[in-house]
């Protein structure tokens, strides 16, 4: 499912957990992933990861982080990299996030 890109690669890691926690022989991974809400986003909805990490940048609990990446820690590239990929569930890549972050950010 990986290889296809229907599902992302914390989506795999999260959809294996579930697996392993079943004693089902007979259960279907792709069945699992589909009732679990599992799939991958594709770039055709960058717009929507746009809005996504713009809510979070500008969001006020993130003031303080917001003003610290700003003053040169940017380590906290990955803060808000964490926040988003939490708040969509792992459907985007990390790096489309990243990439428009770092955008987002310098503005």
């Amino acid at each position: 499912m990986i290889e296809e890109k229907k599902i992302t690669n914390a989506q795999a890691k999260k959809l294996l957990y579930l697996i392993c926690q079943t004693n089902d022989k007979d259960l279907d991974p792709q069945l699992l992933a589909i009732e679990s809400g599992f799939k991958a986003v594709d770039t055709i909805n960058s717009n929507m990861l746009r809005h996504i990490c713009e809510t979070c940048v500008n969001d006020i609990k993130n003031v303080n982080q917001l003003r610290k990446y700003r003053n040169g820690n940017n380590g906290l590239l990955k803060y808000f990299l964490g926040e988003i990929m939490r708040e969509t569930n792992g459907q985007f890549k990390p790096k489309e996030i990243e990439s428009l972050l770092v955008e987002i950010l310098k503005k």
